[in-house]
């Protein structure tokens, strides 16, 4: 069954809970994302963050109301912890109407490194994506030399797929980036061999 488009989506998984960012978020992932080593892994994270930055953020999102809704989405998730509800980061997976693959996104604080958080969250968010929104293929960019975050990909299955170059505004022109790909398998579920669930033995490594 398909995500109704109707209702904010909140995915749990052992661990955490993916939810909408909330007002309460702000001041954490303020501190965060003004961290370069953050900031560097991401194409979208300026440094330095400007003040304000993340209550501004939320803002538009929750003005946004945003939603799943078929194979079109735009989709800014919370990475929480479960048990105290404490932000930890973001994940974002986005589609568009045509056969163009979707894309998965995501970055952990540096003070939740090496804890298999990443793995467990994009997992999640990929999952969810496959199953309930209708999407055929996820393929993401990751920078030359962001080692900790080919790790996470390949622990939720994707393959290297290529090279690119890309221009990227915040980390201020071209980049050298490594594509990875994962495709869904059937109607209904991700390939066995696809998604690993066994969250007890993820490898520490430096984003998790």
């Amino acid at each position: 069954m398909l995500a109704r488009a109707d209702q904010p989506v909140r995915l749990r998984t052992e661990r955490l809970l993916l939810r909408p960012p909330q007002p309460k978020d702000a001041a954490k992932m303020q501190r965060l994302v003004s961290d370069i080593a953050v900031a560097r892994t991401t194409g979208t994270i300026p440094h330095p963050y400007p003040p304000g930055a993340a209550q501004a953020f939320i803002r538009r999102l929750l003005a946004a109301s945003q939603t799943a809704a078929g194979n079109r989405l735009t989709l800014d998730l919370a990475i929480a912890r479960a048990e105290d509800d404490a932000f930890l980061g973001m994940v974002k997976i986005t589609s568009g109407p045509s056969a163009a693959p979707a894309n998965v996104a995501y970055y952990v604080g540096r003070p939740h490194w090496g804890q298999g958080y990443a793995t467990e969250a994009v997992w999640a968010a990929v999952r969810f994506g496959f199953e309930q929104c209708g999407l055929d293929r996820f393929e993401t960019a990751v920078f030359d030399g962001n080692d900790a975050s080919m790790r996470v990909l390949a622990k939720v299955g994707f393959r290297s797929i290529g090279r690119d170059v890309r221009f990227y505004a915040a980390r201020g022109g071209l980049r050298s980036v490594r594509l990875f790909g994962l495709e869904r398998c059937d109607r209904s579920t991700l390939c066995p061999r696809t998604v690993s669930r066994d969250y007890g033995t993820h490898r520490r490594d430096a984003e998790g």
